[in-house]
This record gives C-alpha cells, structure tokens and sequence, in this order.
C-alpha cells in the first residue's frame, strides 16, 4: 500500500538458488554500486540499481495479470530471467552501503 493505495508490482520473482543471489550482489557491487553512488545527489541514503544484465540466467518469476486489484487471468512464466534490481541504503554507523533488496528482473 502506498498513499492508501494498492500496488500490485509487474512481476514475481526469486533467484533460481541463494549462490546466484549472492554472485549478482558481488558483480553489482564491484562493478556498478561506486558510479551509482558518484552520480546520486549528495547526500543520498539510498541508491538504486535497475535491470543490470548478469550474462546468465539466474532467476525465473511470473507477470503480474493486471495492476487491478483482484483482476485475474493466465499467469505468464519466465524460466531465464538474466537482469537484476537492487536497492542499497548506507549505514552511517557501519560506514558501508547495506542491500536492501536484490531480485531478478525481466
């Protein structure tokens, strides 16, 4: 729920195992968090990181049927999805930049 209204995402997903969670992290983190981070506006907590192409097939997830709430109808499957989201927020205390989320992305 967001402004009191329902948000329906476009997609379900999950990593096909946590290894392939963990090696799109690492990848995200090593070669594309420091340019985020440099181009976000100063001071930012939060930054975000959309569809980076892993190379592989590493997560499957379903579309959504209808951003209606309640609408329902066949569900499409993707088995190799190779692109990931993530949002990282920093950690003034730890001095580094926490996952929040990760997940793979059509």
């Amino acid at each position: 729920v967001r402004n009191g209204q329902t948000v329906i995402p476009s997609s379900s997903t999950a990593f096909h195992s946590d290894a392939f969670l963990a090696q799109s992290d690492q990848l995200i983190r090593q070669n594309y968090l420091d340019r985020a981070i440099a181009l976000s506006k100063p001071g930012s907590q939060r930054v975000t990181l959309e569809s980076v192409d892993m190379g592989i097939n590493i997560g499957r997830g379903f579309d959504r049927v209808s951003s209606v709430p309640g609408a329902v109808g066949p569900l499409q499957f993707n088995s190799s999805l190779s692109r990931v989201t993530a949002v990282y927020s920093y950690d003034a205390v730890a001095g580094f930049w926490r996952t929040v989320t990760i997940y793979p992305v059509k």
